[in-house]
């Protein structure tokens, strides 16, 4: 669908629905809340005021600035090379805390350890004062790889397949021993 701003007010634009001023019964607007949330902020996008987008689509402007506040987080976690996963994982509180971190690299470096390290909202906290006393990408990507080889490698150890944070060199199965192990097993069932 597609806004239209007019003297009038905004109009929807779209073939076989009917809108009306935002006034009137709200033809042409999804009926549930969370697509109704999703046409407004696409409205916004396409620089639609809140409180317009939020009239014309029937929902509270608190709930629509809540959406819009995510939606811009996860395009700026995204444009600094983040995936999906890796940002969804993250505690919204932890999610709100790494967006204080001016740099993308610096961003990135420490969305990436809170995932790996499933960091707390407190540690969270502490990471982002630690690291942005520096204005650098490159020196606050530093600061979190260097945080992340003193205090949180173990714990990412364990949690990357429950390797013990007192393991003995050749004792781990990696990747390759693994494979070669379920590979083994399937030759076997298979019986040849």
């Amino acid at each position: 669908m597609c806004a239209l701003v007019t003297r009038r007010g905004l109009r929807f634009r779209h073939a076989g629905h009917h809108a009306g001023l935002p006034g009137e019964r709200g033809y042409g607007v999804p009926n549930a809340e969370d697509e109704r949330l999703s046409h407004a902020v696409h409205l916004m996008d396409s620089e639609v005021t809140l409180s317009q987008a939020a009239a014309v689509c029937m929902v509270s402007e608190r709930a629509l600035r809540t959406r819009w506040n995510k939606r811009q987080a996860d395009r700026r976690a995204y444009e600094a090379g983040l995936l999906r996963n890796e940002w969804d994982s993250l505690l919204s509180a932890v999610r709100g805390r790494l967006l204080m971190i001016a740099t993308d690299e610096g961003l990135r470096a420490g969305a990436m350890l809170a995932h790996r390290a499933r960091l707390s909202t407190s540690e969270a906290v502490k990471l982002v004062s630690e690291v942005t006393g520096t204005k650098s990408g490159a020196r606050q990507a530093a600061m979190v790889k260097n945080i992340e080889a003193t205090a949180y490698i173990d714990r990412i150890r364990e949690l990357a397949g429950g390797i013990t944070a007192v393991s003995r060199p050749g004792r781990g199965r990696g990747p390759k021993p693994r494979l070669g192990m379920a590979w083994g097993h399937w030759e076997r069932c298979r019986g040849t």
